[in-house]
């Protein structure tokens, strides 16, 4: 389930996590810290959607909704939000001419997925990516 949340500066944010269970506390590790696999974290940017604040809210929901019927039963979280400024994309610890040249203009969302790569392939994403016009910016895969 995805949980949408406004955050102080009005960028729009949405968080999920498969397992329901959200950060954990500080000194308590978390079941995704005691398991040993690689792990691969996707970042993109899109326009699709975008425009006045509720379009916006709007996509943010839709990405998080399609990815969650995609992910159910997996270990996965996604981050997404709004960026309407260059000092936002900053914020983010973005590059904005690398933002700026995929996105041509703002407003623009960011979206981060990350996943264990042993439950949730590329392949999986790959509708769900063209659905909503991502572009990817970066990846990361670790081992455990």
């Amino acid at each position: 389930m995805a949980r949408v949340l406004p955050d102080v500066v009005g960028q729009d944010l949405a968080v999920s996590s498969a397992s329901g269970r959200g950060r954990a506390a500080v000194g308590v590790r978390s079941d995704l810290e005691r398991i040993a696999m690689p792990t691969a974290s996707r970042e993109y940017i899109t326009v699709h959607g975008t425009g006045e604040p509720v379009d916006n809210q709007r996509t943010l929901w839709a990405i998080s909704d399609a990815l969650a019927l995609i992910t159910r039963g997996k270990r996965v979280g996604v981050l997404a939000l709004g960026l309407r400024t260059a000092a936002d994309i900053e914020n983010e610890n973005l590059d904005v001419e690398q933002v700026m040249g995929v996105a041509g203009r703002l407003p623009a969302l960011f979206v981060n997925v990350t996943f264990q790569t042993e439950e949730l392939s590329q392949a999986d994403l790959t509708e769900w990516e063209a659905r909503f016009e991502l572009h990817l910016i970066g990846e990361l895969v670790a081992q455990s």
